[in-house]
């Protein structure tokens, strides 16, 4: 009863979003045409919950089901389109991971994300490493970016809530695991491979909180690790055994920092780190909250 316009195009263009992101036809189950205007005319349209379209193309998704809206005076005009498509975030993937449901994680505390290592019988894609807690739990996840799934689902470990924390590869296939809490100034390092759960490796006792950290790695080795502390300091971590790696050390402050084992098998790895140097910031009464390369 109404006059065809754009309207009916922009109906077609869903269509085709919908077999771009699906790779089927709209109603593929039917062979009957007259079956699949049925359908549209009482308001159907095609499954998005089946499983077939890529939810992580959000921005199409969501132009696609404001293109096939029932009335058409809902559906954007085309100059609305083409000003939508050339946003640069319009094609940017968003992918949201589903909750674990036998231990989901509750509230976030830190995040880290890993850089892809090289190429190798032992490389990786990138890996988002994630403190939660639950009352008086802490737990760690792993998510694997490419697959958008989770490499570990939630593993509680004993302390405090954390704070911040970065990850370390380490020889022979293992990471290091280092954060700090909110309560009692301390790091935490743990030790992790593919097989075992985590081992409580030691403990740095610092004199103030620590509220972000940083590595700096050279040829995908970690070779210092930056500690911001409360009322503008700085803890500048790095292994003994790195030669040409020694931090200046003109204007240190003079305080001490000694690992607390937790295995005596990992004292000299514990030893290696030991001594960092404290520095001072020019602005002493503010801290660093973020810090970046």
């Amino acid at each position: 009863e109404q006059a065809f316009d754009e309207k009916v195009d922009v109906f077609s263009f869903a269509m085709l979003l919908f077999e771009l992101l699906s790779g089927l036809r709209p109603f593929h189950v039917l062979e009957s045409p007259q079956a699949k205007n049925t359908l549209v005319c009482k308001g159907e349209r095609p499954s998005l919950s089946d499983g077939n379209v890529e939810p992580s193309f959000s921005g199409m998704v969501d132009l696609m089901v404001d293109c096939w809206s029932q009335s058409p005076s809902e559906r954007p005009a085309a100059h609305e389109i083409v000003a939508l498509m050339r946003r640069p975030e319009f094609f940017c993937r968003r992918c949201s991971i589903r909750r674990l449901r036998d231990q989901p994680l509750h509230k976030m505390d830190a995040i880290h994300t890993s850089s892809p290592s090289k190429t190798g019988p032992q490389s990786k894609g990138c890996e988002v490493w994630m403190w939660a807690r639950q009352d008086n739990e802490r737990q760690l996840a792993i998510l694997e970016v490419n697959r958008g799934t989770f490499k570990r689902a939630a593993m509680t470990l004993p302390g405090g809530r954390a704070r911040a924390t970065v990850v370390l590869n380490h020889p022979g296939d293992s990471i290091r695991v280092w954060v700090s809490t909110v309560h009692g100034n301390e790091v935490h390092i743990y030790g992790l491979d593919h097989s075992a759960e985590p081992k409580h490796l030691w403990d740095f006792k610092m004199h103030h909180a620590v509220l972000s950290m940083l590595l700096e790695v050279k040829e995908d080795k970690v070779v210092r690790i930056f500690a911001a502390l409360v009322k503008g300091a700085l803890c500048v971590f790095s292994p003994k055994s790195s030669s040409g790696l020694k931090w200046y050390t003109g204007d240190a402050l003079p305080e001490d920092c000694q690992p607390i084992l937790h295995e005596p098998s990992y004292a000299t790895e514990a030893d290696d780190w030991s001594n960092p140097v404290f520095l001072r910031l020019d602005v002493p009464t503010k801290s660093v909250k973020c810090m970046t390369f």
